[in-house]
């Protein structure tokens, strides 16, 4: 009897040890996510070169569908764990969308104080740069070193030479996709070890 109790409460503490593994790697279950919002800033960025009067559009519409998409893709991840953690799901729906809701108060900066409209772009690469670095921070170490890229070259966005958002964007994307696929192979291997 005191076998059978000992094997099943290690079963258990197998079984949530597992759950709390699968949860910390949820949000990256899938590269998807990564590639997906690589190949945003990756355009995005690149449109501010090529043609800027397009930016806000591509963010506001493009930025919204992937930010759905996102989410979706990240909802089937939790289905497919079976494990729900609720307090994850609120801290990434407070965390993200800040980047959108700061534009209000960089408009408003830029007008007040009449910065040039050139300031825009730099200030939204490092504030989304902030947030991102803070993300790797406090949700999921992988925006780490997409969030230090960002913010070191919004203040190099002058130095660039002839195309510095499409530089910046290129960088800062392939850092993310990469950061993705190379953190991803960790965390399978730091699974199979236990």
């Amino acid at each position: 009897m005191a076998s059978d109790a000992r094997q099943q409460y290690a079963e258990d503490i197998t079984f949530v040890r597992q759950a709390v593994e699968s949860r910390n790697r949820l949000h990256y279950g899938s590269v998807a996510v990564a590639v997906l919002w690589g190949i945003m800033i990756m355009i995005g960025f690149a449109l501010s070169d090529f043609n800027y009067r397009l930016v806000p559009w591509f963010w506001t519409l493009g930025g919204t569908a992937a930010a759905l998409l996102t989410w979706r893709m990240d909802y089937r991840a939790v289905r497919a764990t079976g494990v729900t953690e609720h307090g994850q799901r609120l801290r990434n729906a407070m965390h993200w969308p800040i980047i959108f809701v700061a534009a209000v108060p960089i408009f408003l900066m830029v007008s007040k104080y009449q910065l040039p409209s050139s300031s825009i772009g730099p200030l939204f690469a490092l504030i989304s740069g902030i947030v991102w670095y803070l993300g790797g921070v406090n949700l999921d170490r992988r925006f780490l070193a997409p969030g230090a890229m960002m913010i070191i070259g919004s203040g190099l966005i002058p130095y660039l030479g002839p195309y510095p958002w499409t530089m910046l964007g290129v960088a800062t994307g392939l850092v993310l996709i990469l950061s993705a696929f190379w953190m991803r192979s960790n965390d399978v291997e730091t699974k199979t070890t236990h």
